[in-house]
């Protein structure tokens, strides 16, 4: 039987009614039409135009399909993600670090026999297979030497992809040279601001500036090699996000004109003075207003819809983080939490056995299960935000109605 796709999104626009699928990622636009009801029945009547192939109406059980694709998602171990935390350490004091170290029950030491239990077993689960090792922390630079030694005796892989989460300010042009020349060209760093409010929010500990540091040690890299990958992450806050393009214009062109350098935004409203509908709300606001910027000011960044999915808590075998004292995470904002371990590698068959109690049931029949698969646990906990319905749902109508029609 034919009905309308659960993933359909419907938008009264001026005169108009937009409809989006987010399975084909389609869209279309009926002029001179107010009915939201009106246009369902043309898309299900309508011999003419073939709605079906953009998914705007299906023969299928779609949340059926979701349950089924979910546990294929879970269980696949086609390609393997592992976070590495190689310290706890940092040699920055950001004000929102959410990793709060319980010195007395995790141990900062290891020895190099657990290190070598760690890579042998990285190589176990990954081969033949495509390996994604991310390098976190603390600040993962501040024990490259280890480092070197897991990049070193990774074997058996289909296909090896190395990048480093790093506050950017110990990159030097020696250090750039030893990482480039292990084939390390992709690094993650984070901006919070213009030079000014960057340092204010993540100072360094000796109290030098971070900024002056995390830029030197881009152009480091891009000086030994520019076909690195750059991802340049923008924090923005509604105490910041106005001064967006003041944070472009303060990054060196070297920088943002690189081919490979991406800059996108990550919205971090979660003030505890407001309640998770209003962090919602503000947060898609502050998100479309600044799209708008981007398009006004012509900056080189890019709009990306916001999305949870594919998430360490959605993966069984296939993604997780570790810290070189064995212990397991599902989320990388646990990191430090002692309770919040799920296990030491040694019980690694009862952390994943664990980890299928985990089902988002209320979410098979959503149009966003795809873009959100249950949400941010993360975000479950510190701002009692359950479902992001209202901010996907707001976030998406703008982009389909002012942003994808100008692609």
């Amino acid at each position: 039987m034919t009905k309308l796709s659960q993933f359909n999104g419907y938008i009264n626009d001026k005169n108009d009614i937009i409809v989006y699928n987010l399975n084909k990622n389609s869209c279309i636009r009926f002029k001179n039409i107010r009915d939201i009801e009106k246009v369902k029945q043309v898309l299900l009547h309508n011999e003419v135009f073939d709605f079906k192939k953009y998914g705007f109406i299906v023969d299928v059980n779609e949340s059926l399909l979701c349950r089924e694709n979910y546990m294929k998602i879970r269980e696949d171990d086609s390609k393997i993600m592992v976070n590495i935390v190689m310290t706890y350490d940092c040699n920055c004091e950001c004000t929102y670090c959410f990793e709060k170290i319980d010195s007395e029950k995790i141990n900062y030491k290891h020895d190099i026999s657990e290190l070598d239990k760690i890579i042998q077993y990285i190589n176990k689960i990954s081969y033949n297979k495509d390996l994604y090792i991310n390098y976190f922390g603390g600040e993962p630079l501040l024990n490259y030497p280890d480092i070197f030694y897991i990049h070193d005796n990774l074997q058996g892989n289909k296909k090896l992809f190395e990048n480093i989460t790093t506050n950017g300010t110990l990159i030097s042009k020696d250090l750039s040279k030893h990482l480039i020349s292990r084939g390390i060209k992709s690094y993650q760093i984070t901006l919070d601001g213009p030079e000014n409010i960057h340092n204010m929010r993540r100072p360094l500990k000796n109290g030098k500036s971070s900024w002056k540091y995390t830029i030197k040690g881009l152009l480091n890299l891009l000086e030994i090699d520019d076909d690195i990958n750059l991802n340049i992450r923008i924090n923005v806050d509604e105490n910041n996000y106005k001064k967006l393009k003041s944070i472009i214009d303060e990054i060196p062109n070297k920088i943002t004109e690189c081919k490979n350098t991406n800059i996108y935004l990550s919205p971090v409203f979660g003030n505890s003075k407001y309640n998770s509908d209003e962090i919602l709300k503000k947060r898609a606001n502050m998100i479309i207003e600044l799209w708008k910027l981007i398009d006004k000011e012509k900056l080189s960044i890019k709009k990306s819809l916001p999305k949870f999915s594919p998430c360490t808590k959605d993966s069984l075998f296939g993604s997780f983080y570790i810290d070189l004292q064995s212990n397991i995470y599902s989320c990388g904002a646990d990191l430090g939490n002692y309770k919040r371990i799920e296990g030491n590698l040694d019980k690694r068959n009862y952390i994943f056995e664990k980890r299928k109690s985990y089902f988002p049931d209320a979410c098979y029949t959503c149009m966003f299960f795809y873009k959100c698969m249950g949400g941010c646990n993360y975000e479950k906990e510190a701002c009692n935000i359950h479902c992001q319905y209202q901010y996907l749902k707001k976030i998406y109508d703008y982009y389909f109605a002012h942003i994808k029609r100008d692609k």
